[in-house]
């Protein structure tokens, strides 16, 4: 018989298989249970379990167990076999999990699974398991049906999207010790608890923090102390904190500006800080503050030249009179003598006052000789009664001594000013700026706006001892709507006495008890309100007068005034053409 080797190993192969089929139909199905950690297990052997040795008993299932095993992916190649008779006893075995492979009786790999015990009973119904820390459901019978993400624990997610920490179905956020990978991570509650990675801003320790790929905290990131160059630029470090704002380098002795719109970049060039305009060196250190002064119109500053060269010629001419009289007054006793006010002196003052008008856009008045004495009678007229002890005002009676002549001249042309000079002496000028800021404290204005009537068109004034007298006739038409103090247009710092301010409106609009005034320094935003509400004191009033009038004072405003300046005044609350009125005030010099 010739032997055929091939034929005999196919044999061989067709026993091997078959026996191996047989055992399959008697092998018993292997299902996944679950128990927690540490659990008792039964070893029934007849020799102690060393790595990598089979022990078999008398049972069925060949098991291998490898109890080092933790996490998911199975032991191979496995390490020990364990039978189990179906009793159990004592036995404390530090495992997550149990590897469970089905060998056939040559050793051949059939299947795997995995069991773990439950204090040597299977676990039924809803279950937490380790490592994965879940939710798990089994069967009655302790076989595994899936997990239970209802009450799911543990993390989810990809490096994509991001990872988020379940806990019984709940994401947490905040900082979280994971037991399995001893590590910290932090949950970002801002992004709705996704595991922060590289350098990342946490709370509540308010600081950066560093975090590796997988997400676990590496410690704080810090930064050395003082100034940090970047491809932006300079940033001034406290630790781990970026200053910002204004900062004083005590090495460098200069101020620096770490800007807050821009992270804490350090500031150059020129940059708007609170509505402030400032300079800074290349370099970072501060230069100056600059005075952002609001553009003069067009109109403005032709008004300011126009002003200017009239204020030298008024100087000029005023200059020219060595007396204030060219007939000297007598109001001490009769005959009265009227007198009469230096030519010089009298066009000086009427260009003055002219120079005054045109800054609020006011027509320039006439000097009319015929108001001139007028004036200066009534000047003299006023002063004798009083002296005598029949009083001042307006309508004195004619005194005895005085002619009818003297006394009509007097009290003729009436729209009139009476105002004083000065205390113990002034001149025409004088009474004129007195009256203008109404030092006598009259929120009504009369005085100050006889003397800015927009339509009267002649003018004379009168001067004996300290009483002015001013006088005012014609008319002409004009369409402006509204007279200010200081002016809506220039005020020059020359005329200006203090005083209340006040704007009268001539047409189109009337006040109510509604009006209200907004004062606004355009080059540093300052404000100032006004309103029936204000409580008038020493430092601030507000006084609607009749319909067309309002009246206002605050000390900070006035005390604001300063050369180059610019206000805004907007009037609220109007009826008329419309319910605001704004206009704009220039603070000027009219000698520069």
């Amino acid at each position: 018989m010739i032997f055929n080797g091939k034929r005999m190993l196919t044999y061989t192969l067709l026993i091997i298989m078959l026996i191996q089929l047989i055992f399959t139909f008697s092998r018993p199905s292997f299902n996944t249970y679950a128990a927690d950690t540490k659990r008792s297990f039964e070893e029934v052997y007849s020799t102690g379990v060393n790595n990598g040795v089979e022990i078999s008993l008398n049972v069925n299932d060949f098991l291998f167990f490898n109890d080092q095993a933790e996490g998911y992916s199975p032991v191979s190649p496995c390490t020990v076999v364990v039978t189990n008779t179906g009793s159990r006893s004592t036995g404390e075995l530090n495992i997550k999990f149990i590897n469970f492979f089905s060998y056939d009786y040559f050793g051949i790999f059939f299947e795997s699974s995995t069991d773990t015990l439950n204090n040597g009973a299977r676990a039924t119904g809803r279950y937490f398991t380790e490592p994965e820390n879940k939710w798990s459901i089994f069967d009655n019978n302790g076989v595994w049906l899936g997990y239970d993400d209802n009450y799911f624990t543990g993390w989810k997610g990809d490096y994509e999207t991001g990872w988020y920490y379940y806990e019984e179905g709940y994401i947490k956020t905040g900082w979280y010790w994971d037991e399995n990978y001893l590590n910290w991570y932090y949950l970002d509650p801002d992004s709705e608890g996704r595991m922060a990675t590289g350098i990342f801003f946490t709370v509540p320790e308010n600081i950066f923090s560093i975090f590796d790929e997988s997400g676990a905290w590496r410690g704080y990131y810090t930064l050395r102390e003082g100034w940090t160059l970047t491809e932006a630029g300079w940033y001034f470090y406290m630790g781990n904190y970026v200053k910002t704002g204004w900062h004083w380098d005590d090495y460098y002795n200069n101020w620096y500006y770490l800007d807050p719109e821009r992270d804490g970049l350090m500031a150059t060039g020129i940059i708007e800080i609170f509505n402030e305009t400032h300079e800074f060196h290349e370099s970072g250190y501060w230069i100056r503050e600059i005075k952002t002064t609001p553009q003069y119109t067009d109109n403005e500053v032709k008004t300011i030249e126009r002003a200017r060269a009239m204020y030298k010629q008024s100087v000029d001419i005023w200059n020219k009179a060595d007396k204030m009289f060219r007939i000297q007054p007598n109001a001490s006793q009769t005959p009265l003598i009227a007198g009469e006010l230096d030519e010089n002196i009298a066009e000086a003052t009427m260009i003055f006052l002219n120079i005054i008008r045109i800054g609020g856009g006011l027509p320039e008045l006439k000097l009319n000789k015929n108001i001139m004495e007028a004036a200066q009678h009534k000047a003299a007229l006023v002063v004798y009664a009083y002296g005598i002890g029949l009083g001042g005002g307006h309508h004195p009676a004619k005194p005895q001594g005085v002619s009818d002549e003297f006394y009509n001249k007097a009290m003729s042309y009436m729209t009139e000013n009476l105002y004083m000079a000065g205390l113990f002496s002034g001149t025409p000028l004088s009474s004129i700026m007195h009256a203008l800021n109404d030092g006598y404290d009259n929120p009504g204005a009369g005085h100050r706006y006889n003397l800015l009537n927009p339509f009267t068109t002649d003018f004379g004034i009168g001067l004996v001892g300290t009483q002015g007298v001013h006088k005012f006739s014609g008319y002409a038409s004009n369409d402006l709507e509204i007279v200010a103090w200081p002016s809506n247009g220039v005020m020059f710092e020359e005329t200006d006495y203090g005083g209340f301010w006040s704007a009268r409106f001539y047409k189109n609009y009337n006040v109510t008890q509604n009006t209200t005034v907004r004062v606004v320094l355009l080059n540093t935003s300052e404000t100032w309100l006004f309103n029936t509400n204000d409580i008038n004191n020493d430092n601030h009033f507000y006084q609607i007068v009749g319909v067309n009038q309002v009246s206002f004072y605050d000390k900070g405003l006035n005390d604001s005034k300063k050369i180059g300046n610019i206000y805004e005044i907007n009037v609220g609350g109007l009826t008329g053409k419309s319910d605001t009125y704004s206009y704009r005030m220039v603070y000027e010099q009219a000698y520069p």
